[in-house]
């Protein structure tokens, strides 16, 4: 007698059609999702705290000082005179090429648009001196300060005529503006003086995004070659560079090096324990169609519910995601030595199993969204929709494209059974005295290594960056005299009303 054949559960069949059409919409919506000129990936950190604790115009701000830093880089090249600094600057400029936008000099055209700028103005633009001087001093004593600055040979450079500002308030102020960065213009260039040291200043700005690698190698390679240049013209010449694109170039590289080195040597060790285990590589392709399956289902479900994809969650999320695995690797733990006919027995037992473990996972997941941090929302629902996407792949498909049969390897057993050679407790009494033994030896250990752990919250620590990297871009701060990139003012004002004479009367101006 032939023992009976096992058949797939009532409705199985559906369902896995019915999860190959979901599949089919979210690969779909993967490849508009991905082509899209605008990309996906957020990276504002803002974008992460919640939406009461930012204000519009605070954000819109900090996103435009944002946008205007993230491409730009300051490069100072210094030397022991002007002609040389400006000699190496050209240099530089001119081996620097099309394709990046650079400023180091200044015609009289743009100063002049500078100037013109505050024209509007320039009745209330006052330092703090000449306004207390305007309110205390008499009319007498100012007609005789301006009388006297009139027949002074030299003194601050004057804006317009002595008969439009005969105190050169507008000059003074203008002054005391200069004074706040240490740029100058000299001979139409930029340059900034520290010492016995003249540098010359250029702002290169790449056209590209500040996070595409590509964008990142190129243009720091053609800044590396423009700066060989500026060292050929001028031997002696200091050539300083500091910005966001230079810190990105080498974040990605270091993290290109890192994903290759543990990426390689992960999938030799997955692939050499796969082929151990199972003699097979079919075990490792369904896995992997398992997880990129949630992978996928986990950036639309999250892309349809937030309207984009953080690069945060992203990344959190990918690394929650190899929990995925687990599922794959059980059915095909349990399938093994089991001939092809038992796999729907296999999968009725295993389901329980599996579903109580994927259920824990992901209550566990979704616990962090609780938390009012759209950042954290994103990842717990990121993570659980991988998961359960994941779990789906395995249940519903992996019966189906199982059609081989899974012998059991010698290496099998006897990573499998490993767990059967560990004594239990109530073997014996003397069992038991060494798996006491064992334990007490085992706490022992993990005390001392605790007692010898130093608690470390220096959040600079968490800086990667070379360090030759970091101190060009403190020299160029502390030469150029920066503030910190994070300060900035924001004023804020209703807008002013145009009113015509028709409608003067009834409008307030």
């Amino acid at each position: 007698m032939t023992a009976p054949v096992s058949r797939p559960p009532r409705g199985h069949r559906l369902l896995a059609w019915l999860w190959l059409a979901v599949v089919l919409v979210i690969a779909a919506h993967q490849a508009w999702l991905w082509t899209r000129p605008a990309g996906v990936l957020d990276s504002d950190v803002l974008a992460m705290l919640p939406r009461d604790e930012r204000r519009p115009a605070v954000a819109e701000a900090t996103r435009a000082l944002a946008d205007a830093g993230e491409r730009r880089v300051v490069v100072l090249i210094g030397a022991k005179d002007l002609a040389q600094a400006r000699r190496a600057g050209d240099a530089f400029a001119d081996a620097l090429g099309d394709g990046v936008a650079l400023r180091w000099r200044v015609d009289e055209g743009e100063q002049n648009t500078w100037l013109n700028f505050y024209a509007p103005w320039r009745a209330a633009l006052l330092t703090e001196t000449d306004r207390r001087a305007l309110h205390t001093q008499s009319t007498g004593a100012l007609a005789e300060q301006a009388l006297r600055a009139l027949h002074q040979p030299v003194g601050l450079p004057r804006i317009g005529s002595w008969a439009e500002d005969p105190l050169n308030l507008r000059g003074r102020w203008l002054a005391e503006r200069a004074g706040i960065s240490r740029v100058r213009v000299q001979d139409g260039r930029l340059t900034v003086t520290d010492g016995d040291t003249t540098y010359a200043v250029l702002m290169a700005e790449s056209t590209a995004p500040a996070f595409a690698v590509s964008a990142q190698r190129a243009l720091v390679s053609r800044l590396e070659a423009a700066g060989d240049a500026a060292r050929k013209a001028v031997p002696d010449a200091r050539v300083l560079m500091g910005g966001v694109p230079l810190f990105a170039a080498s974040a990605a590289a270091q993290a290109e090096r890192e994903i290759h080195t543990i990426g390689v040597g992960s999938l030799i060790g997955i692939v050499l324990l796969t082929w151990c285990a199972f003699r097979s590589l079919r075990p490792r392709v369904l896995v992997t169609l398992s997880m990129a399956v949630g992978l996928a289902a986990a950036v639309s479900v999250t892309h349809a519910l937030f309207g984009g994809l953080h690069l945060i969650t992203l990344v959190f999320g990918a690394t929650l995601l190899g929990v995925a695995e687990n599922y794959g690797s059980n059915y095909f733990c349990a399938r093994m030595g089991l001939p092809r006919e038992a796999r729907w027995d296999m999968l009725r037992r295993q389901w329980p199993i599996v579903s109580l473990a994927m259920l824990t996972t992901v209550i566990a997941y979704a616990l962090i969204g609780i938390a009012p941090f759209p950042g954290l929302r994103q990842i717990a629902v990121f993570s659980s929709a991988g998961l359960l996407g994941a779990f789906v792949t395995v249940m519903l498909w992996f019966p189906w494209l199982d059609g081989e049969s899974a012998p059991a390897t010698r290496f099998g057993l006897w990573l499998g059974g490993l767990r059967a050679r560990v004594p239990p407790v109530a073997s014996g009494r003397g069992t038991r005295t060494r798996m006491w033994a064992a334990v007490v030896a085992a706490t022992l250990f993990i005390v001392i290594g605790l007692s010898l752990l130093k608690r470390n919250d220096d959040i600079r620590q968490l800086q990667s960056a070379p360090a030759a990297l970091i101190d060009q871009q403190r020299e160029v701060s502390r030469v150029m005299g920066l503030p910190g990139v994070a300060r900035f003012v924001l004023v804020e004002g209703r807008a002013r009303r145009t009113c015509s004479r028709a409608t003067k009367r009834s409008c307030t101006c």
